[in-house]
Order: C-alpha cells, then sequence, then structure tokens
C-alpha cells in the first residue's frame, strides 16, 4: 500500500512542476472550456501511467540507449510544442476572439502527445521505478502502480484546470488575454529548452 501512495505523490509532484503540460492544461482551459483542459489533463496522465509501466519492464531503455532515437522523438516534440505555443500567442494577440470553429481545439491526443513527445519525462518514470519496485511484481501490480501515478497526475491537473476555470470566470478581459499570452510564452519557452537539451546530446 506505501507503494501505491508514494506513487500517487510521485505523480501529484511530478504533475505540479512547471512544464509544457501544466502550461498546456491552463491554456486550452482559457482558449475554450474547463472540459478542453480536462481532456489535455487526462491524456497526459495517462502516458504518464503508461511511461511508468514501460519504464519498470524496461521497455523505456529501449529508446534511452539509441541516441538517434531519442533526438527523433525529441524533435516531435519540440516541433508540437512550439506549435502549440505559437497558436496560442497569435489567438491571444487577436484583437477579436477567433470564431470557435477556427480555434485549435486541444483534447486527449494533446495531452498524450505532450508526455509521450518529452523523452525526459521517460528518463525520470524509469529512476522512478527503478526506486520505487525494489523487487519483481506481477503484471496486474505494476498496472496498479501505474493508475496510482495516473490518480496523482490527474488531482494535480484538475488543481490546474480550476485554477484557470476561476481566472476566466473573473470576466476581466484583460487578465484573461495576459494569462494567455504569458501561458503561450512559457510553453515555447519549455519548447526551446527542450531543443537545447536535445542540441547538447550531440
Amino acid at each position: 500500500m506505501s507503494t501505491f501512495i508514494s506513487l500517487f505523490i510521485v505523480g501529484f509532484t511530478a504533475a505540479a512542476l512547471p512544464g509544457a503540460v501544466q502550461t498546456t492544461v491552463f491554456l486550452s482551459t482559457l482558449q475554450g472550456k474547463a472540459k478542453a483542459g480536462l481532456k489535455v489533463a487526462l491524456g497526459a496522465a495517462v502516458m504518464d501511467g503508461i511511461y511508468l509501466f514501460l519504464a519498470y519492464y524496461g521497455m523505456g531503455e529501449f529508446i534511452t540507449n539509441y541516441l538517434v532515437v531519442k533526438i527523433v522523438i525529441g524533435l516531435f516534440g519540440f516541433s508540437y510544442m512550439f506549435w502549440l505555443g505559437i497558436s496560442g500567442l497569435k489567438a491571444g494577440l487577436q484583437i477579436k476572439p477567433e470564431p470557435a470553429t477556427k480555434t485549435i481545439r486541444l483534447g486527449f491526443f494533446s495531452g498524450f502527445l505532450l508526455v509521450l513527445l518529452h523523452v525526459p519525462t521517460l528518463f525520470y518514470y524509469i529512476g522512478v521505478a527503478g526506486s520505487v519496485f525494489q523487487e519483481r511484481i506481477s503484471v496486474f501490480m505494476a498496472m496498479l502502480g501505474a493508475f496510482s501515478l495516473f490518480a496523482g497526475a490527474i488531482t494535480c491537473f484538475l488543481v490546474v484546470v480550476l485554477l484557470a476555470w476561476l481566472s476566466k470566470r473573473s470576466g476581466k478581459v484583460g487578465l484573461i488575454k495576459v494569462l494567455h499570452l504569458m501561458s503561450a510564452s512559457v510553453l515555447i519557452i519549455f519548447a526551446l529548452k527542450l531543443l537545447i537539451d536535445l542540441l547538447s546530446l550531440l
């Protein structure tokens, strides 16, 4: 039981760290409705759990042992994050809000891809799997561990969605625009940081 509690805490604290996923969850809630942020959060938390499961069974090492694979995945991650950030900036700078049909619809797979294409996240969960699971366990127990981590991550993301929703509900257009632009800018910064990390591997 203590292992699962530890994984819940790991999931919550990892999601609480400033990053591309947290920023995208916040931004998507500001751009659309709370449901949009929840979809991104759900996708990210599911991939967090999958990464822990794969890391425990050593599948993640296949990726981390090959530099070319790491760089290719990382470049896709950089491109996707950068595109989301630029799109968010363009939407935030619009004098008139874009029609709903023209706004970017971020959903489950947006969150899923943000985690999937962020190689440092895989490194992190390889370390978590090695420290939390000291002995060999069954597939079922590994799945329960992954679910515990998912539960911790989604709980934190729900707090982020709530904060964004409350900001939007305040009705202050200027505040919402500032938060919108800040979120998009931070997302671009995280994308550039990922690119710098990738270049340092060469």
